[in-house]
């Protein structure tokens, strides 16, 4: 009536209607038969535009009288039992897709393949490039076509209309199509490809983001030589000795990365190279780049923040090589954005007389001192998958995401989708042996003295309270078997770890370290070599999740074991990940930021009998594993330094 009224009174003004919103929240099926209704209603009132998808709309003709009917009370005349009336008319309807397939198949061959390769559809893609190829040369195929469509994958990801896990089945389509189509491909090679030799540096063990890089370009035309992880200077030096390359790709997870690919760029520098770089990683950011890398080396750096902006750099290095004459510009997306200047305050950190301690608390007893060790045999693998924090696995390692989508849609997607896919592999990682758990964790004795906080032999430690250690500190401190050492906050209450110990008597460290085994590595490059990147990628970053489930088990049973679990559940099925007593620390957090002093942690747990290892760089290998130091004062946070 609104429409009607406005065009009586404005006659010479037009109006338009975004059509969907008189039905959201209902069922994806449903709201099409309401919009369309309502659409009509609103073309009888006069309205002149609407901002709509055309295939979401379904001709009244199509519809039933009932179905109508149900729409118009809905929209018209409702009571109190209207809408429970319309949802469960349309609760089991289905929606005839033969419109979309009307589209498709009055498509050219070029445009079908097009839209297969954006929509992931490697089944329907080999009949069709087989019948296609009698009528276009495969080459066209592959050089025109297929990497066009990749090209506009890159661009919807880059926009955020398109997410990662839609991204990898569009890559799987187009290595399976390329395979499919290699015996009719021309043999001619070119007099040089664009070529990039990948790695991640020296002692980083992370590799997905590194290969997702290598999945886009090769993707895209371009050759890879990817040279893996915990890569040395010299091993990509020798593949730019041997081959053809042009251009070196670093890749890195964490800080102590970038600082490798500072030393790699000094060390090219002092040899006089100028060949193109590409870093990137999650660490790196455009101020490091500006202010620690491009001023030391000559040649041209790209600062990368995703696999598509690999693409980008790869392009203008292979235009330039082309034609030299042209400026090779390094400038990219992350370059643009304005650099936000940090100006320093000056921190002063009271004395350590000044500061304000947390209250102490009693020191619990731990059943045993030392370490124990927990493996397959000794762990119910079903109450491990229960710790699992799925929204993490789904939204943030595999990619699936909200964003662009209904409520309805997106539960859609989780149901047919996502959560079958987590089930089958949990079962796979079962059946098939990959998941061999392993949890380390110990007690030992402790005392802190400002920032630092000693750690003594477990042969110090006592059965009941009394008999704890109460000499001096200054008398004991000669038997320490290690130190560590943590950043004092530059604000109030300028907090470190060590000040929730005791410093006038012996207290308590539980420490742990967990790994979920080694053989995902293997599998994980099994499914990589395969081009099934859509699995490699889930099969990551469930395994990686796993670690961090199987250190939520270890810090449970640490809280039993120290009766500090007052507000749980007492047994380990009882899963609770927040709001509990005291906090677990791992080296990397804002509160230990210290890589380096994973190596106590080592020391004293002795993982390396159980396969699991620390790089030159203190990462820890296999991947899917971690460590961290659990803190039992109840006051105990996260905070940033």
């Amino acid at each position: 009536e609104a429409i009607r009224e406005l065009h009586k009174r404005h006659p010479e003004v037009g109006s338009t209607l975004g059509l969907s919103n008189i039905s959201f929240g209902l069922d994806a099926n449903a709201r099409r038969y309401l919009n369309s209704v309502f659409l009509h209603h609103c073309l009888q009132a006069g309205l002149t535009t609407v901002i709509i998808n055309v295939k979401h709309i379904i001709p009244l003709a199509k519809m039933s009288d009932e179905d109508k009917n149900i729409c118009e009370e809905l929209l018209f005349s409702p009571d109190d039992d209207s809408l429970f009336k319309f949802i469960e008319h349309f609760s089991d309807v289905t929606i005839d897709e033969e419109g979309d397939d009307e589209a498709y198949l009055a498509m050219s061959n070029e445009e079908k393949i097009a839209k297969l390769l954006l929509d992931g559809d490697k089944e329907r893609m080999i009949p069709l490039v087989e019948e296609a190829r009698h009528e276009i040369n495969p080459d066209i195929i592959v050089n025109e076509i297929l990497i066009d469509a990749m090209k506009v994958v890159g661009e919807l990801f880059g926009s955020g209309q398109m997410q990662l896990p839609f991204v990898l089945q569009s890559a799987e389509t187009m290595k399976t199509t390329v395979d499919y189509l290699n015996p009719y491909l021309t043999k001619q090679e070119k007099d040089t490809d664009t070529t990039l030799v990948i790695g991640t540096v020296k002692g980083d063990v992370h590799d997905v983001g590194k290969n997702l890089v290598d999945i886009i370009l090769s993707n895209n035309g371009y050759k890879v030589v990817n040279v893996g992880i915990k890569t040395d200077l010299q091993e990509y030096l020798d593949v730019v000795e041997r081959q053809s390359i042009q251009a070196i790709g670093m890749s890195g997870l964490l800080v102590k990365s970038t600082a490798v690919m500072k030393d790699n760029l000094e060390a090219m520098a002092e040899m006089g190279m100028t060949i193109p770089v590409l870093l990137g990683g999650a660490a790196l950011t455009r101020s490091f780049v500006d202010d620690f890398c491009r001023p030391i080396y000559k040649g041209p750096i790209f600062y990368c923040r995703d696999a598509f902006d690999g693409v980008i750099a790869m392009s203008r290095i292979e235009k330039y090589n082309e034609d030299p004459s042209t400026e090779l510009d390094t400038r990219m997306a992350g370059d643009m954005m304005e650099r936000e200047k940090k100006v320093k305050k000056k921190v002063v950190i009271p004395p350590f007389s000044e500061i304000k301690l947390p209250e102490p608390q009693p020191v619990p007893t731990p059943p045993f001192w030392g370490r124990r060790v927990l493996q397959k045999e000794d762990l119910d693998l079903d109450m491990v998958f229960n710790w699992v924090n799925q929204r993490t696995v789904i939204k943030f390692h595999w990619g699936y995401k909200s964003k662009g989508m209904t409520k309805e849609e997106y539960q859609k997607l989780l149901d047919k989708t996502v959560y079958p896919a987590y089930e089958r592999l949990k079962k796979e990682f079962v059946d098939k042996g990959l998941f061999e758990p392993t949890i380390i964790y110990g007690y030992y004795p402790v005392r802190s003295n400002d920032q630092e906080l000693y750690v003594f032999d477990e042969s110090e430690g006592w059965n009941v309270d009394a008999n704890a250690n109460r000499e001096p500190l200054t008398d004991v401190i000669g038997r320490a078997v290690g130190t560590f050492s943590f950043p004092r906050q530059g604000r109030k209450p300028h907090r470190a770890l060590s000040d929730f110990f005791h410093h006038d008597r012996h207290d308590i460290l539980p420490i742990t370290c967990v790994s979920a085994g080694s053989k995902f590595a293997a599998y994980e490059k099994e499914l990589y070599d395969a081009g099934k990147y859509l699995e490699y990628n889930m099969v990551h970053g469930l395994s990686v999740e796993l670690a961090e489930a199987l250190a939520e088990v270890a810090h449970k049973q640490i809280r039993l074991d120290l009766g500090i679990a007052e507000k749980e559940g007492h047994t380990l099925r009882d899963v609770r990940m927040n709001r509990y007593h005291g906090a677990r620390y791992s080296f990397g957090y804002p509160a230990c930021p210290d890589l380096e002093q994973s190596r106590l942690i080592f020391d004293l747990l002795k993982p390396e009998e159980f396969g699991i290892e620390l790089s030159e760089t203190f990462q820890i290998h296999p991947e899917q594993s971690t460590t961290a130091l659990v803190v039992h004062h109840s006051k105990a946070t996260y905070y940033a330094v």
